[in-house]
């Protein structure tokens, strides 16, 4: 197993879920608004003290600029930025915040990100993820974002999107593996120690190989990833992947690089073996003999043997 399920909900969690409820109905009253939701770490149970609070508001249209900065402040949020659309994102962000830390400094309060898409954005979105399969990273997240979201009103709009994200089809565990699955030149660890030794370039790699294994994981048990900025968060759902996973994954960083390489090399095959059991249709002897490659080294170049 990769880790235990998360049991109960932080406290950061609730109270960041309480300032949430009393935001969400200044959005709820709009009538070109179907539904506010509250996302990320504070919907999934596991904010901490760092943690800002994430929103999402869903509009029959297009919002109006009057109406996103008129809402929050309803609600007496302060208005930091209302951003424009970002097509890439299909969605306009804007930040408030909420509270203050220091007298007079409004921007020492709860940050607050509230998201902004239209129904027909978000539709789009599932489509292309859960019926086209399209890897691509930001609209994963969204739908990630849906499947863990809490909604605060417009229920009846929200329920159906949850319904569709609850499956996780075949074709894009294949398709998510596809692009993360296949690690090229692991055998550098070697390289970056001798060449100084190289750490940060060391490490750097081997941050890519935990990010895209987390990523596979997540493809193989039919999990939609949001993100890791918590390795423990990101561990703890996992139902089928290398025992103890946690914990290897930290040591990797507080042991010799020589061993951790074996460490993670190691991690790299079980994650494959997972693969094999649970993703049909991928190749998996060449993903490993990818991942098992070793470029020659040579101190002088080698004898051309037809020169002889």
């Amino acid at each position: 197993m990769g880790g235990r399920r998360r049991q109960s909900r932080s406290p950061a969690s609730e109270g960041r879920l309480s300032i949430a409820r009393s935001l969400a109905p200044a959005y709820a009253r709009l009538p070109a608004v179907a539904a506010v939701v509250v996302t990320g770490s504070t919907s999934r149970g596991d904010a901490d003290r760092f943690s800002d609070l994430e929103m999402a508001v869903y509009w029959h249209g297009s919002p109006s600029t009057r109406d996103r900065e008129h809402a929050p402040r309803a609600a007496s949020a302060y208005v930091h930025r209302l951003g424009s659309f970002d097509e890439a994102d299909h969605a306009w962000t804007d930040d408030l915040f909420v509270g203050q830390s220091e007298s007079g400094v409004p921007t020492s309060g709860l940050l607050v990100e509230v998201i902004h898409q239209t129904v027909e954005a978000v539709e789009t979105i599932l489509d292309d993820v859960l019926l086209r399969h399209d890897t691509d990273e930001r609209k994963r997240l969204a739908v990630a974002a849906l499947s863990a979201c809490i909604a605060l009103s417009g229920e009846k709009t929200v329920a159906p999107w949850q319904a569709r994200t609850a499956g996780y089809p075949d074709e894009l565990a294949r398709a998510v593996v596809g692009r993360y699955g296949q690690l090229d030149h692991f055998w550098r660890w070697e390289m970056y120690l001798a060449r100084g030794p190289n750490l940060p370039a060391l490490y750097g790699a081997w941050s890519e190989v935990i990010a895209r294994l987390l990523e596979v994981l997540y493809a193989a048990d039919r999990r939609h990833a949001f993100g890791f900025k918590s390795l423990t968060a990101a561990v703890l759902p996992l139902s089928d992947a290398p025992p103890d996973l946690l914990a290897r994954l930290t040591r990797i960083f507080e042991i010799a690089p020589p061993e951790a390489a074996a460490v993670l090399a190691q991690l790299v095959e079980e994650t494959y073996d997972v693969v094999e059991r649970t993703v049909p249709g991928v190749d998996v002897e060449r993903l490993r003999r990818v991942f098992r490659y070793r470029r020659a080294q040579w101190e002088e170049p080698p004898v051309d043997p037809d020169a002889r």
